[in-house]
Parts: structure tokens; sequence; C-alpha cells
């Protein structure tokens, strides 16, 4: 009987980063990667200084291979190798660093001995210039291979991800959408192609979250490898709500005719719409438009078809001390209209960096906030907050299909955390009701500085303009109450960036009946 070994982890993670990168149809854009503490903490981070334009997307010189030398025998064509360096010429790396040499060793060279069944080949290459220019360096590439054994694919099973869940798709269908077979050399391209194929498979009913992970079990006597492909298919969407902007009323009606509500969604109906209509389409457009809301408890989704001409806009959002702020919530607006609501935002993540897509092509602004920090959503402001836009709002122009890149966003005066707690002054016991009215005091008497609202129980928290304010309280029934600071006398509250202050506050009781103003 042959040697059997469980793939270990750090190769089932292996073989997952290399093959489960297949993005589930049609979905919405994918959320911000988030860094770990440690990579905050590096002092070559971006948290770690200043960010200047400059360096939002600084130009650098690319890298052009020549040549890749190995130190040894190889069993891959010279045409495999060639197309190795020729995709990798494609992509624009940095010459000026490092890391594209590891990502030609494990991306390029290594998935190329793994396309031809060398499993567990391992890769190590080092570079070596031939001279360059301002724009791109050339190199010659020294490798070395150790190629390990060639493995065959063994057996191919499919089987829930969660035991007790029902398979949507028989054994035979799931074996016919797969493209390699038993007894075939072992191929990650046609294993990542595989999943490909299966996320459409499930995506025509409508499970769009679906995912299917390799589970691998190596046997070295017989040179194979036996694969169970563990589906998850999540949950089953339906449609709920179609809505389309910038086609003409006949297509319009044609595409929502195929996306009714109560239909299961199938991601391919809005992928063949453009393609049987891209003579007729804005030069451009692309199903990866689409723009989906999940609706989980009723698994039921809202569809956004724009067909108007969008582009894209990268950059980093920056605080008042020129840090970048992570989760800070990024928008672009079109003149003074505010109503372009939470499906054109996005969030920056931990470098500060965002990407916002879906921009209507034109002139636009591009705004941000994080209310968590003290920094309002100033679309929605008042006057009490200070200047509509005391950061760098920038203004410019989106083109159609075209990405505009090295955006700057400044978040400008962070706003401090103000906390009221009302009591009756005899019972100590909380109010039920209250209304406060807070004043900027850099515009005394100006009501139009002036910001009232009321509060259900007895706590209220606001954020406030980081400058002196004033604060009166009235409830009915109670004498009002304005605020004056113990030992100066001062009728203004002195707040700073980013504090937090409490004041508790105690109401007497009024023979009115009424709040005494």
């Amino acid at each position: 009987m042959g040697r059997r070994a469980t793939l270990p982890v750090g190769l089932l993670a292996v073989i997952c980063s290399l093959i489960y990168s297949v993005p589930g149809g049609a979905q919405s854009p994918p959320a911000p990667k988030r860094c770990s503490v440690a990579a905050d903490a590096d002092d070559n981070a971006p948290h770690g200084k200043r960010i200047s334009a400059a360096e939002v997307d600084a130009p650098h010189r690319k890298v052009i291979i020549e040549r890749i030398q190995f130190d040894g025998p190889i069993h891959l064509a010279d045409t495999d190798i060639a197309q190795v360096i020729a995709e990798t010429n494609q992509h624009d790396l940095d010459a000026d660093g490092s890391g594209w040499v590891e990502e030609l060793a494990e991306i390029g060279l290594r998935g190329a001995w793994q396309d031809h069944g060398y499993f567990r080949v391992k890769v190590t290459a080092e570079a070596q210039s031939l001279g360059g220019d301002s724009s791109e360096e050339h190199f010659l590439v020294k490798a070395h291979i150790d190629e390990g054994l060639q493995y065959h694919l063994g057996d191919l099973r499919f089987a829930n991800a969660w035991s007790g869940d029902v398979m949507s798709f028989s054994e035979s269908e799931l074996q016919n959408a797969f493209p390699l077979r038993e007894g075939e050399l072992f191929n990650v391209a046609l294993i990542r192609k595989g999943i490909e194929e299966l996320t459409k498979l499930y995506n025509s009913q409508g499970y769009i979250d679906f995912t299917a992970v390799p589970d691998t079990d190596v046997d070295d006597q017989l040179q194979r490898i036996s694969l169970v492909m563990r589906l998850d298919q999540e949950k089953q969407y339906r449609i709920r709500t179609t809505d389309i902007v910038g086609l003409d009323p006949g297509h319009e009606a044609l595409l929502k005719s195929e996306l009714k509500p109560g239909d299961i969604f199938n991601p391919k109906v809005v992928h063949d719409f453009y393609e049987e209509n891209k003579t007729v389409l804005p030069l451009g457009i692309s199903p990866t438009d689409l723009q989906i809301h999940r609706n989980q408890r009723d698994g039921t989704l809202d569809l956004f078809l724009n067909f108007l001409p969008i582009g894209v806009v990268e950059g980093v959002v920056l605080d008042s001390n020129g840090q970048p702020v992570t989760d800070a919530s990024v928008y672009y607006r079109v003149g003074d209209d505010s109503t372009i609501g939470e499906r054109h935002q996005t969030t920056t993540d931990c470098t500060g960096h965002f990407v916002l897509e879906h921009v209507l092509a034109g002139n636009v602004q591009i705004g941000a906030f994080k209310e968590a920090d003290g920094y309002v959503d100033r679309r929605f402001a008042f006057p009490f907050y200070g200047e509509a836009n005391d950061g760098g709002f920038p203004e410019l122009r989106v083109r159609a299909r075209e990405t505009v890149k090295g955006v700057v966003v400044r978040l400008g005066s962070q706003g401090a955390f103000l906390e009221l707690n009302v009591f009756d002054v005899d019972t100590k016991a909380p109010l039920d009701w209250f209304n406060y009215k807070l004043c900027n005091g850099d515009h005394p008497g100006d009501d139009n500085n002036c910001l009232g609202s009321g509060a259900t129980g007895q706590r209220a928290q606001r954020i406030v303009p980081s400058v002196p304010i004033t604060v009166k309280i009235v409830a009915p029934g109670y004498d009002s109450w304005n605020y004056r600071n113990d030992n100066t006398g001062s009728a203004l509250v002195e707040l700073h960036p980013g504090e937090v202050k409490s004041l508790t506050i105690y109401l007497r009781r009024n023979n009115k009946g009424n709040e005494q103003r």
C-alpha cells in the first residue's frame, strides 16, 4: 500500500492562496483590506510619517526581465519560461523595490511548475541588474528550482462544507463543471478554472456568496493527489428591486423583464445583457458596474445598474495632523447635491487609502468624515460646526472609464464630544426628556450658529466644534439651565480636539408647570 500523507497546513494554505482567488460573479465592491497592528507599528509604515500628495501615487521605474538563468536542469519547455517572462513584464513592477523578485519566484515560476504537476516545487531567485534609465531597469534573474515529484490527480469528490446541508447539484453535474479528470496532471490553473466554473454554476441559482475550498491528500508513492472540494453554497438570493439609470426606455424595460422581483438572481443574465447590447451601450460599460445590496435576513437583493459614464477615484484620507485615517467614510458629490447615498461611499483601509468606484464622470468633489474620531459628515452639517469645508476636499474632473489617482482628502478641524447628563435636583432621578441648545462661541448672538435638539432619557452626546460653546438646557416644568464655570464665571465650555467632556446637570422644578426660559 502506498504511503499517504494528509497535506500539511502550510501547503494547504499555499494551494488556497493560489487557486482560491475567484470572484463570485457580479457583486458589491470588496471591502478594503485590513492591516495588522504589527504592520501599523512599523517605522516604515504610512502611520509612522506624514504622507504627501506626491507619495500617494509616486512614479517608479518598471521591471524588465531579459532572461531567467537556471542553475540546473529543468523539465519545463523554453516556451513556458518565455511565457512567465512575458507575463511578468506586463505587470508594472517597481524596479527599486525588492518584493518583485519574490513575487516572480512564488507566483510566476512556482505557478508554472505547479501547472505541470510539480505541486511541491521550491523556488529561490535573485536578480542582477543589466542597466536601465529613469523609466525602467533590465534584469537577469538567476533561479534555483527544486522540482520535487510530479503528481497526477487521484480521486475527485465534492462535499458540503457544513454537514447536514443538502447539495444543490448532483455529483455528475459538479464533475461535469470541473475541467480536471482523474489521472491527468495535477494542474493548479485548471483547479482554479474548476472553482470558477463551480462558482458560475452556483451563481446561476442565486448562490452569489458561494465558495469552494480544496482539501487535498497526497500519495508520494503513487505520485497522486486526491482532491475533495468543500462547497459552501451560503444563502440563496432572489431579486427584490431593480434600479436602472442612464438606459433608454426600451432597453431598460428589456433588462427589467429579465430581472423581475421574486426571480432567483443569476449574474449571467446581467453579463449576457451587456454582451448582447454592447454596441448600443456607452463605451466601457461592463457587468462589473452592477452594484448589489444584500438583505441577508430575507434572502433578497436590491440591484442598481448605472449606465451613465463613470470613473474611479483613488487616494488617501489624512487627519488634521497629516496622518492617515483608518475606517474613514469617503464620498463624492456633484455641485451642491448631497443626495448621493451610501452606495456611492467607500471606506479607507489601515493606511488611509481608498478606492471610490462608480463616480459619475464630470466635475465632482471628494469628501470624507469619521464621526467616531470627531470629524463630522459636512454634507449634512449645520453652520454650528464652522465653515462648510475647513479641510481639503478636492474638486476634480473624472473621465469615463478612467481612474484619477493620487487624490488627497484632508479632514480639517477635529471636533470634540460633549455628553450631557440631566437629572432632577431633588429626586436625583434622570429626566425622561429635555431640550438642549448649543451655540458656537465664535459667533455670539447668531442663532444660525446654534444647534438645538431634544433628547429622550437622561443622556445626550453630540460632536461639537473644538471651540468655546454655550450650553442651555430646558425641560417642561423646570427652570432653564445655562452653563457657567464655577471657577471663572465664564459662560463658555472650553473644548479641545478629540476631547470627551461630560457635564452633569441638575434642574430645579418651578411653580409654573412649564420650562422657565
